[in-house]
C-alpha cells in the first residue's frame, strides 16, 4: 500500500481514502484533491494559482478562489478536529503537520519476448525487460527539460551489412531526415538522488539519419518473423545483438523515437488502437508512439534536437489535445527489441478530460487518423497493475469511442494484442506515480 502519513493521519493513495486510526474521514472529492497536492508539496506552502490549476483545472474563471479556499482550509481542519493546513503570510497554502511518503510499487513481473530472454541469458546484462523492451537508463521519478541536453556527432554511417540490406529495402519517397541515438552520459541514480540533484542529469548523443534505415530495420524484423524466417536477415540481427549494450558500441541505426503515456484532466490514460497499415498495425497502445525526432532544416519541419518538443508534437497532432507542458516527463531510455529503436518513454499530461479529447480534439487532430479508437483506462496503480496482467487489452464496453472516420467492415472497438513498448510505458507511469506519490484525485 502505497500513500502518505502525516501525523495520525493515513492517505491512501490507490483506494484514494483519508483515515485517522484505521477510521475512515469522509472528505469531499474537492478536498481530496487539495489535501493531495499539498501532501505532495510536504511542507512547502503551495500558491493559489497552482491550487487553482489543479483543483479548478482554472477552465472555470468564474471560480472564486480565495474564498473556496477558505472554505475549503476550514472544512478540511473541522474533520481533521485540528489545524493541518494553514495560510501563508504571501497567500500561500501548506500542512503544519510532518509528512511522510511510503511507495509500495508490487509490480507485476511481466513476460518478454523469447529473443530478449535468449539475448540477455547469453551476454548477462543486468536489465530488466518489459515485454519488447529494453530500459538501459530508467528514471521513474521522471527528468525535466532542463535536466537533459543533447550532443550531435555529425551523420550515421551504416555498415557495410547495413548498407546491402537497405538496397534491398528502399522506401517510397520522399526520405524524411531524422536522428539516431548513439549513447548517453550520466549516472543511472536512485530515486532519492535524482529527487535531490538539480541541473543537467543526462546527456543524449544524436547522429543524423533517414527514414530509409529505420525502414529497413522493420523490413527486418519482419523478414525474420516470416515462416519460413528469411536467412540473411537473421543472420544480420544476431551478429548485430553481440554488440547492441552498450549502445556506444553498436554500428545500428536507433531511430531517436518518442513513446508517450498520455494522462487527463481527469486522471485517466488514453488507450489508443492503431491503424492498419502501419508497424504493429491493429495493436492497442498507451498512449501514442512511433513520433520520430524530426532533423528536417529544409523544409523548417526539425525538432530542433529536442525530444520533449517531439513528443508534444506527436500529442497534439494524434489527439488535438492541450499539452500541460510543465508537466511533461521523460520516463525512461531504453531499446525496442524488433526494430531497435530508441524508445523514449514519455508522461504527458492534457488540459482535457478524456470525454473531451474524445469527442471533440481527437476527432479534429491533423492526425486523427493515427488511431481507430480510444479507450480511457483509470489512472490509478490497482487499475494499472491489473490491465498489466492481461496477454492483450480488451476494451469497455462504456468507455471506448470508435473513430467517426471508420469506415471499414467490422467494429475496431473488440480485444487485441498490446504494442510490444505499450506496458513499459504502464509500468513506467505505475513506478513514477508510487515513487512521487503523482496520482491525481480529480
Amino acid at each position: 500500500m502505497s500513500g502518505y502519513s502525516f501525523g495520525d493521519f493515513w492517505f491512501d493513495i490507490e483506494n484514494n481514502e483519508v483515515s485517522q486510526a484505521k477510521q475512515t474521514l469522509h472528505l469531499t472529492p474537492t478536498e481530496k484533491t487539495l489535501l493531495r497536492l499539498l501532501l505532495q508539496a510536504r511542507s512547502a506552502a503551495v500558491t493559489e494559482d497552482e491550487i487553482a490549476d489543479v483543483v479548478w483545472h482554472r477552465r472555470n474563471t468564474n471560480v472564486d478562489v480565495k474564498r473556496n479556499l477558505a472554505v475549503l482550509k476550514s472544512s478540511v481542519n473541522t474533520k481533521f478536529k485540528r489545524e493541518v493546513i494553514v495560510r501563508t503570510d504571501t497567500g500561500g497554502y501548506h500542512l503544519i503537520v510532518p509528512v511522510v511518503y511510503r511507495a509500495d510499487i508490487d509490480a507485476p513481473r511481466l513476460d518478454t519476448h523469447p529473443e530478449i530472454a535468449k539475448f540477455l541469458s547469453e551476454t548477462r546484462y543486468g536489465i530488466s525487460p518489459i515485454d519488447g523492451y529494453l530500459p538501459i537508463y530508467p528514471a521513474y521519478r521522471g527528468l525535466t527539460r532542463d535536466e537533459i541536453e543533447y550532443e550531435y556527432q555529425g551523420e550515421y554511417e551504416p555498415p557495410e551489412d547495413f548498407l546491402k540490406l537497405m538496397k534491398r529495402y528502399p522506401p517510397e519517397p520522399p526520405i524524411n531526415q531524422l536522428y539516431s541515438f548513439h549513447g548517453w552520459e550520466g549516472e543511472i541514480p536512485s530515486e532519492d538522488e535524482l529527487a535531490g540533484k538539480e541541473g543537467k542529469q543526462l546527456v543524449l548523443y544524436l547522429q543524423g539519419g533517414s527514414w530509409h534505415q529505420i525502414h529497413t530495420l522493420n523490413q527486418i524484423w519482419k523478414a525474420c518473423n516470416m515462416t519460413p524466417p528469411d536467412q540473411e536477415c537473421l543472420e544480420f540481427r544476431a551478429n548485430h545483438l553481440k554488440t547492441l549494450i552498450p549502445l556506444s558500441s553498436s554500428s545500428l541505426y536507433h531511430n531517436a523515437n518518442t513513446e508517450v503515456i498520455v494522462v487527463t484532466a481527469d486522471d485517466q490514460i488514453v488507450i489508443a488502437r492503431r491503424k492498419g497499415a502501419i508497424v504493429f498495425e491493429g495493436s492497442w497502445t498507451a498512449s501514442l508512439e512511433e513520433q520520430m525526432l524530426r532533423h528536417r532544416e529544409k523544409d523548417g519541419l526539425s525538432d530542433e534536437m529536442d525530444l520533449f518538443a517531439c513528443a508534444e508534437r506527436g500529442a497534439r497532432g494524434e489527439l488535438g489535445i492541450t499539452v500541460i507542458s510543465e508537466h511533461t516527463r521523460l520516463l525512461s531510455v531504453g531499446i525496442e527489441f524488433g526494430n531497435f529503436t530508441a524508445a523514449f518513454l514519455f508522461l504527458i499530461r492534457s488540459a482535457e478530460t478524456f470525454g473531451e479529447i474524445a469527442t471533440k480534439t481527437w476527432p479534429n487532430a491533423s492526425e486523427c487518423d493515427e488511431a481507430v479508437a480510444l479507450d480511457a483506462l483509470p489512472a490509478r496503480p490497482a487499475a494499472i497493475k491489473e490491465i498489466l496482467k492481461a496477454d492483450q487489452y480488451c476494451p469497455g464496453r462504456e468507455t471506448c469511442m470508435a473513430s467517426p472516420r471508420w469506415n471499414s467492415p467490422g467494429d475496431p472497438r473488440t480485444p487485441g494484442p498490446w504494442h510490444p513498448v505499450a506496458k513499459a510505458r504502464l509500468d513506467a507511469y505505475l513506478r513514477h506515480i508510487v515513487t512521487t506519490g503523482a496520482v491525481q484525485t480529480r
